[in-house]
């Protein structure tokens, strides 16, 4: 009975896996920049990239954490803000999807190892790590 469940598992994570791989596919087809790609370049995309869903509030980055990525947001809207010397928050930009860039820190734009800025979910928002 044991073998039998374990192929049944087995299985059923191939499944879930084959579905993950698909719905990747098909989110970056839908990405517009994108869209000029061919089928194995999308593929290509998809098998270097890691799907990582936040929830509204959930960071992605916070000051003095290591974050070494790329990523595109698929759907959703995120921000990017730090304190000042006060404790002041502020905002840096919100992007959303329909900005469809390929993005990351902004320490990284400076060429800084130390992280000062938060990125954070806004709402519920689909990313693609690179």
């Amino acid at each position: 009975m044991k073998s039998s469940d374990e192929s049944r598992n087995i299985c059923l994570l191939f499944l879930f896996i084959f579905t993950a791989v698909m719905d990747s596919f098909k989110i970056f087809r839908n990405i517009p920049f994108f869209q000029e790609l061919s089928d194995k370049e999308i593929n290509i995309l998809v098998s270097i990239s890691t799907p990582k869903l936040l929830r509204k509030k959930e960071k992605l980055a916070e000051p003095g954490q290591s974050f070494n990525h790329l990523f595109i947001m698929s759907h959703g809207l995120l921000r990017f803000f730090f304190d000042d010397e006060n404790g002041i928050e502020s905002n840096l930009f919100l992007p959303s999807e329909k900005e469809a860039v390929i993005m990351e820190t902004p320490e990284s734009y400076a060429g800084e190892s130390e992280r000062k800025y938060t990125i954070e979910a806004v709402i519920e928002s689909q990313l693609f790590l690179f």
